[in-house]
Order: C-alpha cells, then structure tokens, then sequence
C-alpha cells in the first residue's frame, strides 16, 4: 500500500491525531481506532467498500511492515554489554513494545515508554523524565538520541537530558547546532563504549 494516495493519507492522518493526543492508551482502544481508520479509508477508496471493515482493518495491518535499521540491533547489543540501560520514548500508540519484539529489538531494551500510553507526547519534557525515572537515571547521566530536532531534540533539553541528534542524511544535511551523528554506530563511541 502507498501512502502518498490521498485515501490512505487520511487513514494514516486519523490515526496519527489520536496518537498525538497521547490515545489510545489501551489493546481495546488502539483496535477501536484501526478500525476507524479503516472506516476512513473504506470511505474514500470505492473498492475498499466490498471488504468488510474487520475484513480491511485486518489487510491495512498486514500491509504494515517494520524494519529496524541495520546499525540498531549491534548498537543495542553494544551498550547492554557495557551496561548501559536503555529506554525507547516515543509518540507512538500501544503495541509499540510488541513491534520492537517482533523486529528483534525488545529483548535489548530495559524500557518502552510510549505517548499513548502516558497520555504526555513529545516535545514535553515529563515523557523523558519518566522515562529517566525508570531506568533508575539522573538527567545528567542520559543522552537522548532522536532525529527529530522539534520533538527529540526539545523534549530532551528541557528535561535537561544531552540531546543527540541522529541524521541519517549525512554532514550537511541540516545545520542545527545540535551534536549530531549519521548512524547509530556511533552512539557508542560517543559514550566511552568500544565495541
């Protein structure tokens, strides 16, 4: 499925309101609004209506697919094996946890904390704090690596955490002011870690 077609911009575009607002926070909610935004797309897309909406809430899941960054596993591996603790903070709804599972990323993880979830989204600094207090943290311990320079970025300077940001497009591609890295490859050497 592309989502540059206008019917499925609004599907994706629905979701991502909800989401935004910190909802849903549960299983039953989260399938709620798939189902939702299914109806969006049903709507708008004529050939979508002969499918019923359980029946396209089911093939727009299966049409989703993740795949992590080749540099994330090894990297995750890396900090654990130094003992570093490590958190993923994301706007994102509640089955966050089991995606990273499901791509091989959970297991390294000592923490998912998710909007929906906390009901607070990035760039408000309390998700980063709580996040911190999880992991068992002070600020001043933690880096926070993001590519978003509006949300990570933010959310991570006023909870007084080290912001980095991390800009797969390579030198030059944004002049932000913000320490930077192209790969999370990197993030090791940044913290003392030798691989």
């Amino acid at each position: 499925m592309a989502y540059g077609t206008p019917a499925t911009s609004l599907d994706i575009e629905a979701y991502y309101t909800h989401v935004r607002r910190g909802r849903p926070p549960t299983e039953e909610q989260l399938a709620d609004l798939r189902r939702r935004c299914a109806g969006v797309l049903r709507e708008r897309l004529p050939a979508a209506g002969s499918l019923g909406l359980d029946e396209l809430t089911e093939v727009l899941l299966d049409s989703l697919r993740f795949t992590p960054y080749a540099d994330a596993a090894p990297t995750l591996a890396t900090l654990r094996e130094a003992g570093i603790r490590l958190a993923v903070v994301s706007n994102w709804d509640c089955s966050l946890a089991g995606v990273l599972s499901q791509v091989g990323l959970g297991a390294a993880l000592d923490e998912v904390v998710v909007s929906a979830r906390e009901g607070i989204t990035k760039p408000d600094p309390r998700i980063v704090t709580l996040a911190l207090e999880r992991l068992r943290r002070a600020h001043h311990e933690a880096i926070f690596v993001g590519d978003s320079l509006e949300t990570d970025v933010a959310a991570a300077r006023d909870a007084g955490v080290r912001p980095v940001l991390i800009d797969r497009f390579g030198p030059g591609s944004g002049d932000s002011g913000v320490e930077t890295i192209a790969s999370l490859a990197d993030l090791p050497a940044l913290v003392g870690v030798t691989p």
